[in-house]
């Protein structure tokens, strides 16, 4: 049966009583069974609607809480018992689970727990440096200490156990360590006003009779031999300097503090050094011109602020320079960390750099013409300014394992290293790496440059650039020697561009992350190259030429959608394929220029829609057809080639010139050209030619259709330049029924031309010529020209028999040249220039000769 569970009786317990009796287990029965009238059922709990047994527990103290020991059965609580069993002293009243607990080593409140949280017990500090100090944020109410606890919070670093109240606070250490609340800043007691000149024992010992450190300069010089009176100076707070002829020994060993410059330099007869609790220089430390002095160990110094004057020491503790740092040969620092100034290292007798505990230099790193360099460690190095390392061993390797960032310049030049290899991550200024001698460049984890990067050298056949993301500032790489081009992450490149030269053994680009290239893209040299696929390139902005690439078989652009500069593709003698799908030319200097690739059997070019740039394609000699047939408007179109197929069916407008030589093309269909802003030009073999809607020309009009039939030019208003008729064979005339205005007109050179009939045309800007035309035989079309505004050459025309076309002209503003057309009467042309046209109106030479009779 579960254990019931009692409200608190309201009236308090009463005071524990010893029981009046005992009652046995015989005597309970009866009692139950009396309860119960007499049924042993019934008493069982069995129950016949007249009472329901119920379990109760004695409560012997009172306490409204009973024992566990003790149940029995009964329809009725007799005295003294209680239905539930949650006392754990039923012998004490103050002993149950509504009970307070107390400092008495009992559990009052019957939770199993002694003494805990008792209100008023006395607060106990974690003490987790056994230092007897403990933490104030730990702390723990109860009785008696519990294990690894103290009666105080007054630690301050409760992990550090010579940090406590009673510890000696070292001065300028970083640590408070007596729990003052500031770290200790000075161990003077009695320090002297001003500066100090000390030349003798005498000036020494009047010093440390009243005094142990100097608020302004200390000058040690003179006559001394020794230091030894000086052994109470614990600080100088300016300047310290030790220069004398005399000064055998300088033993300091009380200080530790140098507030200014500390200066022993020029002490020929300085043998000894000892400054052994000297901890802090906060401004030079200089060391020199000391001759017969071996290289001094300062054991304590930790740190200084300048550090680029000492020719030969060993500083073994020395962990910070707040300012330069000028390492010589005979100066060790195997724990200098961290260098607020540059690193300069530029002795050429330098054979080691070894700083093994360094990480940080705020300054730059410079490692200058070191031409015996033997060793290079710099294993910790993590971040610098700038890396310049100019003229190192062509033998040098150089390795940073650990160097994450370079926050400026990271260039090397001259002869070495022989190889490079860092994990920087991130270059924030130019990356120049031009050695000669350099065979691998070995950057994996760079991903970030802020400034432009090149990499280059005679030797250089390996470079890892695996992780570069961006180059927002231009990247080029020449690597005569190189495979791959180890640019697999590489997504935007901008500023000066994307240049890569040599890399004579790579067939592919290894660039299949490059979307964007704002600048040139220029690839040279790529001997073996046979892909030419830049799979994700949306946009480039600069050049990109893909020039006389020996084994260079296909081109594949297909995300390339807004070309902006120049794409030239050509005299590639192994050029089989050209994939642009979605190209686009959406500026005025965007331009495809794929010309001379003697293999080229397939283009595939998608522009469509509105384009602004140019498209040349000539000179390749296997490409057979062109579709264009979603090319809207152009800049210049020029098309040069044996075609058998060309769809230019959408072109409504060449904005700049338009020139078509397409040779054996029978049929070239423009039924959409309404407008070509420069000249064109149009030649071929063309049996059907199609401009019905071409309304404008702002330049020439050079059309020589070698088979055409007929032409239907009926929209054409204006030609702003020359209008040129020549070749042909079938096509008898030439109709203009809409020209009112030409720049020149030229009718040259055609077979099977009969006439030309342009009745609204009354000016040419220029000349009118009409030259070796076989059957052309007269001008009637032209009746309407009134003013030419250059030369009228007639000439070499050998059916031409009748000129009176022209006799509206009024005005030439050149010359007149009417010769050598056999069957035009001498007479006639004559005529038309003396009485038709009028000499006084014609304004340069006249040569009318040669004609027929």
């Amino acid at each position: 049966m579960p254990r019931p569970t009692v409200p608190p009786p309201s009236a308090a317990p009463p005071a524990r009583r010893a029981p009046l009796f005992s009652v046995g287990p015989s005597l309970l029965a009866l009692l139950a069974l009396g309860a119960c009238g007499g049924d042993p059922e019934k008493a069982a709990g069995a129950g016949d609607g007249d009472c329901t047994a119920t379990t109760f527990y004695r409560d012997v103290d009172g306490d409204g809480f009973g024992d566990a020991a003790g149940p029995y059965e009964a329809c009725t609580a007799p005295e003294g018992h209680v239905d539930n069993a949650l006392d754990c002293d039923d012998v004490d009243a103050a002993v149950h689970p509504e009970a307070a607990e107390s400092c008495n080593g009992t559990d009052d409140d019957c939770d199993g727990e002694v003494d805990e949280g008792t209100a008023g017990d006395t607060p106990w500090y974690a003490d987790g440096d056994g230092d007897g100090y403990g933490d104030p944020e730990d702390v723990l109410e109860a009785c008696t200490a519990p294990a690894g606890r103290v009666d105080n919070g007054l630690d301050c670093d409760d992990a550090d156990a010579a940090v406590n109240p009673a510890a000696a606070d070292l001065p300028r250490d970083g640590t408070d360590s007596d729990c003052s609340g500031s770290d200790a800043t000075s161990l003077a007691t009695a320090p002297l006003a001003g500066d100090l000149t000390v030349t003798t024992v005498a000036d020494a010992e009047a010093f440390c009779a009243d005094h142990d450190a100097v608020l302004g300069d200390l000058r040690i010089t003179g006559g001394l031999r020794d230091t030894s009176a000086l052994s109470c100076l614990v600080e100088v707070h300016g300047d310290l300097l030790v220069t004398s002829d005399s000064l055998a020994a300088v033993a300091l060993p009380a200080l530790w503090w140098v507030g200014g410059d500390l200066s022993i330099v020029g002490n020929p007869s300085l043998s000894q050094l000892e400054l052994d609790a000297l901890r802090i220089v906060d401004g030079e430390l200089s060391l020199l011109d000391n001759a017969v002095l071996a290289p001094p160990t300062l054991g304590a110094l930790a740190l200084v602020g300048t550090l680029d004057s000492v020719d030969r020491a060993t500083l073994p503790a020395l962990a910070t320079v707040l300012g330069p740092v000028a390492l010589r040969p005979g100066l060790t620092l195997p724990s200098l960390a961290e260098v607020g100034g540059n690193l300069s290292v530029g002795d050429p007798d330098q054979t080691t750099v070894s700083l093994p505990a360094l990480h940080t230099v705020t300054g730059g790193v410079y490692l200058l013409g070191l031409p015996a360099l033997e060793t290079l460690s710099l294993p910790a190095l993590e971040t610098t300014s700038a890396l310049v390392m100019e003229y190192l061993p062509d033998d040098l390797p150089v390795e940073l394992p650990a160097l994450d960032h370079v926050g400026g310049a990271f260039t090397t030049l001259g002869d070495g290293p022989s190889r490079l290899s860092a994990a920087v991550t991130a270059v924030d200024g130019p990356l120049l790496l031009g050695a000669h001698a350099t065979t691998a460049v070995s950057l994996p984890a760079l991903a970030t440059l802020g400034d432009r990067a090149a990499l280059a050298g005679d030797a250089l056949a390996e470079v890892d650039l695996t992780a570069l993301e961006t180059a927002p500032e231009g990247l080029s790489v020449a690597c005569e020697g190189c495979a791959a081009v180890g640019l697999d992450a590489l997504v935007s490149v901008d500023g000066s561009g994307l240049a890569l030269t040599g890399f004579g053994g790579a067939t592919a680009l290894g660039l299949g992350a490059l979307q964007s290239v704002s600048g040139p893209l220029v690839l040279s040299g790529f001997g073996a190259l046979v892909d030419a696929e830049l799979p994700r390139l949306v946009s480039l902005d600069g050049p990109l030429e893909l020039v006389a690439l020996p084994a260079l078989a296909r081109v594949s652009l297909p995300a390339l959608s807004a070309l902006e500069d120049r794409m030239e593709i050509g005299a590639n003698p192994a050029l089989v394929s050209v994939s642009l799908p979605v190209l686009g030319l959406p500026a005025f200097a965007s331009m495809l220029d794929l010309r001379d690739n003697p293999l080229l059997e397939s283009a595939e070019l998608g522009l469509s829609g509105p384009q602004t740039g140019a498209l040349v394609v000539s000179g390749n000699a296997t490409l057979a057809s062109l579709d264009l047939s979603g090319l809207e408007t152009i800049g210049d179109l020029r098309i040069v080639g044996e075609l058998d197929s060309l769809d230019l069916s959408a072109l409504a407008a060449a904005t700049g010139e338009l020139e078509l030589r397409t040779g054996p093309l029978a049929s070239l269909s423009l039924p959409a050209l309404t407008t070509v802003g420069d000249g064109a030009t149009l030649v071929g073999g063309f049996t059907s030619l199609d401009l019905t809607a071409l309304a404008a020309v702002g330049g020439d009009l050079a059309l020589t259709p070698d088979a055409l039939a007929s032409l239907d030019l009926s929209a054409l208003e204006t030609v702003g330049g020359p209008l040129s008729l020549g070749a042909g064979g079938a096509l008898g005339t030439v109709a203009l029924p809409a020209l009112t205005q030409a720049g020149l007109l030229v009718i040259e050179g055609t077979e099977g031309l009969t006439g030309i009939s342009a009745p609204l045309l009354s000016t040419l800007g220029s000349d009118l010529v009409v030259s070796a035309n076989f059957d052309l035989r007269d001008l009637d079309g032209l009746s309407a020209l009134t003013t030419v505004g250059g030369s009228l050459v007639i000439v070499d025309n050998a059916e031409l028999n009748d000129v009176s076309g022209l006799s509206g002209v009024g005005s030439v503003g050149a010359d007149v040249f009417i010769q050598r057309n056999p069957s035009l009467a001498q007479s006639a042309a004559q005529s038309l220039v003396a009485d038709d046209i009028g000499l006084g109106n014609i304004g340069g030479t006249v040569a009318v000769t040669d004609n027929g009779t």
